[in-house]
């Protein structure tokens, strides 16, 4: 449904610090934010004003939050009260998706077509590209891959975590070079096997959580 506390398609979920939990609720174009026992707290569009969006990926900065819209190829910037601040990366992304924010520094990694956009601060200065897709990237490394489509992304200890929606897969950069580090999983249907993972991020020891959407599984 689309009344308070109530979620039609549900995309993207980010927690504070306090615990709240915030739902990207792409049906009806809100986040709804939640107690850590699940009861409703409120909720707010996450567009520009009355602006159509399409909301996907949300992420908490030390700010307030970020959304990623793939209607307008921005992302939205939001304080934690919901009250919206502004965006960033027009005319840079096309249909941004994932995102994820280092809080030790400010950088917001964003996924967009082939390859992850890295911005640092809300007023969102690109810093970098983590290729995926036959390009050579700045840093002289080249990542020759068919067909990737990054999708979701989880940052750590110096590592961006991108799940690969087309090869089946999840892939691993080092933030500072943007070299790729390695793969994780492959097409199939036993463990460790993926198809079409969504969803990434990491628990508190470093361990890959991933949804394995054609799977209807969360594996570690």
């Amino acid at each position: 449904g689309s009344a308070e506390g109530q979620l039609k398609r549900p995309r993207g979920v980010a927690v504070t610090s306090s615990g709240q939990i915030y739902v990207v609720d792409a049906g009806s174009e809100q986040i709804q934010v939640f107690s850590p026992e699940g009861e409703f707290i409120r909720r707010f569009l996450t567009g520009r004003g009355n602006t159509r969006s399409d909301p996907w990926g949300i992420a908490v900065f030390h700010h307030g939050i970020l959304v990623t819209d793939a209607e307008e190829s921005v992302v939205n910037v939001f304080r934690k009260s919901g009250h919206y601040v502004g965006q960033f990366g027009k005319g840079i992304l096309h249909r941004p998706c994932g995102i994820a924010v280092d809080p030790k520094t400010d950088t917001i990694f964003v996924t967009d077509r082939e390859c992850v956009k890295v911005f640092r601060g809300e007023n969102g200065v690109l810093m970098n590209m983590l290729y995926f897709y036959g390009c050579a990237n700045p840093y002289g490394s080249y990542v020759d891959f068919k067909y990737p489509l990054p999708y979701h992304v989880a940052v750590d200890k110096g590592n961006a975590v991108v799940s690969d929606w087309r090869e089946h897969c999840v892939k691993v950069f080092d933030i500072e070079n943007g070299v790729l580090i390695k793969r994780i999983g492959a097409r199939g249907a036993r463990v460790g096997g993926l198809e079409h993972p969504r969803g990434v991020c990491l628990d508190r020891t470093g361990n890959v959580i991933v949804a394995d959407h054609g799977n209807k599984r969360v594996q570690l």
